[in-house]
């Protein structure tokens, strides 16, 4: 599980500090204007392009095995954001409505060293009753 809205706002495991923060809003800000003045939208980067090699990051390079492979990539499903939509993560968490859906069972399944592991662990903890790991 990964929670990107937790991701934008915060920074990977709650890196950021608010100036991090503001400078980022900030940014995203400039470049929507530079959007509605007819500017080319940015994308975030992927961190694992097709081609990628043995000096990628290890979870860019999990993240490539699967998504930057030609039997899974898809032109019309390139794996980015665009720079803007980074705001609306950071202003609405996806998880603001977990109550809604945790009243069902769910099933956590983490791997012991996944790097993302911390956003599952913050679910589970958050979600209601019946729930299992």
């Amino acid at each position: 599980m990964y929670d990107i809205s937790c991701s934008e706002t915060y920074g990977f495991k709650d890196s950021f500090t608010e100036e991090d923060r503001i400078k980022k809003l900030d940014e995203v800000a400039e470049q929507r204007y530079l959007e509605f003045m007819g500017n080319e939208p940015i994308l975030n980067s992927r961190e694992s392009p097709i081609g990628f090699d043995d000096n990628t990051d290890p979870i860019g390079r999990e993240f490539g095995e699967f998504y930057s492979t030609p039997w899974v990539y898809h032109p019309n499903s390139i794996t980015q954001f665009t720079m803007t939509s980074s705001m609306s993560f950071m202003n609405f968490s996806l998880l603001s409505h977990l109550k809604s859906i945790s009243s069902r069972p769910i099933l956590f399944v983490i791997l012991e060293h996944a790097h993302s592991r911390y956003f599952s662990e913050d679910v589970y903890e958050l979600s209601l009753e019946p729930r299992d790991i």
